[in-house]
């Protein structure tokens, strides 16, 4: 088991058990008078809780309590990833608890909440193309992070298929326009360029089918998001 990316082993910790549950779910509606059936206005995804129990051996009492100190710390805020599963979690710690065996051995019990849960980053292509089919395997939005380069000065271009009309403005030859969805930031060789960018919202890829269009095809674009699940 790692976490974020050290495997707990180095903190003399062996993962024994875990319990991952699905995100809460809440829906909001009404049950008109004289309907048949209620009115789903809309549903709210909350936290999942995700229930750890780790076992600690040291060669002192010492050793013990100084590994559990350093093991807790770095969970505050943290990525988990499970040897046997391909997806990551980004969580937070609620509660931990230490359940005795002796002054050498520890069981630590570890409650946190997590958002949702994730795989790696999927790119996509998009190169002198109009259009761009992309499936997520995923059921829950992602935020996506959209590079775009064109081979001349180009006064406008026009990208379609999120949630939102993108148009950029001002992009200069065979330099990167960065919109990123998970930061909400644009920039053009590490410089802001937001200023030069017309959109209601930052791009996000919907779980399933996804067509992405330009009106310039003599670009190169490539897509960034990792699929999202409950």
């Amino acid at each position: 088991m790692l976490v974020n990316n050290i495997d707990v082993a180095t903190f003399g910790v062996l993962s024994v058990d875990r319990d991952i549950q699905l995100s809460e779910v809440t829906t909001y509606e009404d049950w008109l008078r004289k309907g048949l059936s209620p009115v789903i206005n809309y549903q709210k995804e909350y936290f999942k809780k995700i229930n750890c129990k780790f076992f600690l051996r040291g060669k002192s009492h010492e050793d013990v309590l100084s590994n559990i100190s350093n093991f807790t710390s770095e969970l505050k805020r943290c990525t988990l990833k499970f040897d046997d599963l391909d997806f990551y979690y980004d969580c937070t710690l609620e509660s931990s608890n230490i359940v005795h065996h002796n002054i050498l051995e520890k069981t630590l019990e570890i409650e946190f909440k997590c958002a949702y849960t994730y795989k790696t980053v999927i790119t996509e292509n998009m190169d002198n193309k109009h259009t761009k089919i992309i499936n997520s395997p995923g059921n829950l939005p992602s935020a996506a992070i959209v590079s775009i380069v064109v081979p001349i000065d180009t006064i406008s271009y026009t990208i379609n298929g999120f949630e939102d009309i993108i148009v950029v403005n001002n992009l200069h030859a065979n330099i990167a326009v960065l919109i990123d969805g998970e930061k909400c930031m644009v920039t053009e060789n590490g410089q802001n360029k937001f200023s030069d960018v017309d959109m209601w919202s930052f791009p996000v890829v919907k779980p399933g089918e996804n067509t992405i269009s330009t009106d310039n095809s003599n670009s190169t674009v490539t897509i960034q998001y990792k699929p999202k699940w409950l």
